[in-house]
């Protein structure tokens, strides 16, 4: 499918924020961010790019564009992506090592430190934080609060006495045994609920010491607390006022016409953990009046927090406008949310500071969304008006595509994909494996999946499409043809597009069969109408090969004793596992298979008949 990077580009803000790049399966390619998303995104569709990137950007079918406030901001937010969405892209070219984590190790007495890159099993991570600088710092102030080492293990374990970390109360030296364990470990959980986010929790459980010591009468104890929570509240007005606000999901709508987009951005422990647009279809109400905004949103939380995630996700706050803030319908959507949930669920419009630049980011984003959508959408429509009235069809609303995938001759499977104006119908995708037909005989396999095909029709799992599109030239729009007329069915117009020189894509030659005449069409090689009939050739093609692929993997994977009476999983892995594979199997005469422990004479002689079956 060809990603019309010129049009997206055109619709593009300038202003900072991070992109999301999908493939036509939706699976996320590459998260980034740009302080002017317009130029950074254009410097992809360059020609001169760099050969790794000309393989990603040739598999791009949708990019999600979230504008954000400050470039930090979508730093922040872009790293929360990768962490949470793997892109396959990100993870190869390893983005994670450029941003620093807070790091405390396993073991008896774990070590707090910077860390850059892949992250190890048996650590706890924190972060990314947005600089070297600001990490370092960090670091620093919970060195003076926990007093937690930051040694290397090398070092720790070879110590006689404690070195100058301790000396200025930066460390408790657990390397000497001037701390028990106990302690240590207490302060070890004291910097993971911090980093956690739960300062006011550490802060209480100080505050009560605190008074212990102080009525215990160890005033330097308590001396000591005091200023570990003095530096603690410092610290908390210092940072940023995120990890003031609760757990919270934060939604804008934006609506044209019967184009609806809803920006979800949900905030985690003070960070933004995911930022995701929804795109809608609208349809118009019982009352004849179309979808406005808020109803928008009431539908998609009923959707989204009752069958999409899990109870465990939904945040007990969600935000919306604060104009939306008192539709009729949040009310209702309020109770049944709360009930679902188990916990109460509250719709309200944004109060502080913070969440109204939440809700400003996410309004821009449903902004900027919707703008591509319409575009693309109108773009669509063109494009099948156009096709519909050089094919002069009275109407066209489906199209379905064929196409056949084989690996040298063997393992054949027909897909049929379906696409509308809206882009793919996926409950009427099939694919057929065919294996009453000659290897490699296209013709034939077409023929036999046309027959199934009909037979859908038939049952009403699938209704007719407004033109068929067959992956190929005469010979197999003939074939089809063909079919159609053997069963006394009418068929409907059939294009056939069969591959130009070189399999080059723009130099395919189209042949239109229709009411009883062919015709050659001509088309420019970056006709719109082309460029339709190639993304849902592509469609067919990928999806054929996706089927075409799992039956090898099933066929190469299988062992050649599968089906045979007697011979379970647990004897074919030995038999397997004696001879050294498959091949050795198949070379092994009835005496040596009759020397596999657990292998009776009779067995083996079974198993030999099966693998050398006698030809009729």
């Amino acid at each position: 499918m060809a990603f019309d990077a010129e049009r997206f580009l055109k619709q593009v803000s300038s202003r900072p924020g991070v992109y999301t790049m999908r493939d036509q399966a939706g699976s996320v390619l590459y998260v980034g961010k740009a302080g002017n998303l317009k130029k950074r995104l254009s410097q992809y569709f360059q020609s001169n790019r760099p050969d790794r990137t000309a393989r990603m950007v040739a598999q791009i079918a949708h990019i999600d564009v979230t504008v954000s406030s400050s470039n930090t901001e979508a730093l922040l937010l872009e790293v929360a992506l990768i962490k949470s969405l793997k892109p396959k892209f990100n993870v190869l070219l390893k983005d994670d090592k450029n941003y620093p984590y807070l790091c405390l190790s396993g073991g008896q007495f774990p070590r707090l430190s910077v860390h850059y890159g892949s992250q190890m099993p048996g650590n706890t991570y924190f972060g990314p934080y947005a600089s070297k600088q600001a990490v370092e710092d960090l670091l620093i102030s919970l060195q003076k609060l926990f007093q937690i080492r930051s040694c290397k293990d090398t070092f720790f374990k070879n110590r006689m006495r404690p070195c100058l970390q301790y000396q200025i109360k930066r460390c408790s030296a657990p390397c000497v045994q001037t701390i028990t364990e106990s302690d240590y470990a207490l302060d070890v959980e004291r910097v993971k609920a911090y980093l956690s986010g739960k300062e006011d929790s550490v802060i209480a459980e100080l505050m009560v010491q605190m008074k212990e010591a102080a009525n215990s009468r160890r005033f330097e104890r308590a001396v000591q607390l005091r200023d570990t929570i003095a530096r603690l509240r410092v610290i908390q007005e210092e940072q940023c006022v995120y990890k003031n606000e609760p757990d919270c999901d934060v939604l804008a709508a934006a609506v044209l016409g019967d184009v609806g987009v809803v920006q979800l951005m949900s905030v985690r422990s003070g960070k933004i953990q995911r930022a995701q647009s929804f795109n809608s279809r609208l349809k118009l109400d019982m009352e004849g009046e179309a979808t406005t905004a808020p109803s928008l949103l009431a539908q998609f939380m009923a959707q989204f927090y009752i069958s999409e995630i899990t109870v465990s996700d939904i945040p007990s706050v969600v935000y919306v406008p604060e104009g939306d803030s008192s539709f009729a319908d949040f009310s209702a959507l309020e109770e049944a949310l709360s009930l679902h949930a188990g916990k109460g669920i509250h719709i309200q419009a944004a109060k502080s500071r913070t969440i109204r630049a939440w809700q400003t980011m996410a309004r821009d984003s449903a902004i900027e969304a919707l703008n591509h959508q319409t575009t693309r959408e109108y773009r669509a429509e063109q494009r099948w008006m156009q096709l519909q009235t050089l094919l002069n069809l009275p109407k066209l609303d489906k199209i379905h595509g064929f196409d056949v995938s084989h690996h040298a001759g063997e393992g054949t499977i027909t897909a049929c994909v379906a696409w509308t104006v809206l882009g793919r119908l996926k409950s009427e995708y099939r694919k057929w494996s065919i294996k009453t037909v000659t290897n490699g005989d296209d013709y034939a396999a077409l023929s036999e999946a046309c027959k199934i095909y009909l037979h859908e029709h038939e049952m009403g799992t699938i209704t007719p499409p407004s033109l068929l599109l067959i992956d190929g030239g005469l010979g197999q729009c003939h074939a089809v043809l063909k079919v159609y007329q053997e069963l006394a069915v009418v068929p409907p117009p059939i294009l056939g597009i069969a591959k130009g020189p070189a399999r080059k894509s723009g130099l395919e030659t189209l042949w239109f069969l229709a009411d009883g005449y062919e015709a050659e069409i001509a088309l420019a090689p970056y006709d719109a109408q082309r460029l339709l009939l190639q993304m849902i050739r592509d469609d067919a093609h990928r999806f054929a090969i996706k089927g075409q692929r799992k039956q090898l993997l099933k066929r190469q994977t299988s062992s050649p004793l599968e089906g045979l009476p007697g011979i379970g999983p647990k004897r074919r892995q030995n038999l397997i596992t004696f001879f050294g594979g498959a091949q050795g199997l198949q070379q092994a005469s009835t005496q040596m298979i009759a020397t596999v422990p657990g292998i009776s004479r009779a067995l083996a002689e079974k198993i030999y008949a099966f693998l050398h079956p006698t030809p009729l």
